[in-house]
């Protein structure tokens, strides 16, 4: 992540990120690569510039890459334009959301998507084209973790989002 890479336990409070960076790993987001399990993480404000780049391999996302611990009072700022912030860098990534690329049993509550922002395909060598699979202006991807049930509550996306497969205006998929 551009602050944090992962956060497994404890509290993180007051997060600001006006970022101008392009951010690249497994797990990747302009402020956490990974809220983990028993972390709880609360008022964390994102900007993201037109030069932002999320290069993430598996989840992406403009706050965190993902959520298994608790994820309260969180926005993201329109910065005026729409943002082609995710691109496809060597491997492709499953998923990618405003907030999350995904949510593993965790919670997000109070969030905010203003960022505007589409999707890259990219041809590769054999003239085939990769692109993301699941899109979400909340979150990617939702899932379960064991017994762990993922939550979300009092969200709002104030956002265009182009993508071309499982689109959602808050959630791009759902596995059960």
């Amino acid at each position: 992540g551009g602050l944090f890479g992962h956060v497994g336990t404890g509290t993180v409070e007051n997060v600001e990120t006006t970022a101008n960076a392009t951010i690249r790993g497994n797990m990747a987001g302009l402020a956490f690569g990974g809220i983990g399990q028993g972390a709880n993480v609360s008022t964390v404000r994102v900007t993201a510039s037109t030069d932002s780049r999320i290069n993430a391999y598996t989840y992406g996302g403009f706050v965190a890459g993902e959520v298994s611990g608790n994820l309260s009072e969180s926005v993201v700022y329109n910065s005026g334009s729409s943002l082609s912030s995710f691109s496809i860098v060597g491997q492709t990534p499953f998923a990618v959301g405003g907030i999350a690329g995904v949510l593993s049993g965790g919670n997000i509550s109070k969030a905010v998507m203003r960022q505007s922002f589409s999707v890259s395909e990219k041809l590769s060598a054999s003239n085939t084209y990769s692109t993301i699979e699941s899109v979400g202006g909340v979150v990617g991807i939702v899932r379960s973790s064991g017994s762990r049930i993922s939550y979300i509550s009092e969200t709002i996306v104030e956002a265009d989002i182009q993508a071309t497969q499982n689109l959602g205006g808050a959630i791009g998929y759902v596995v059960t």
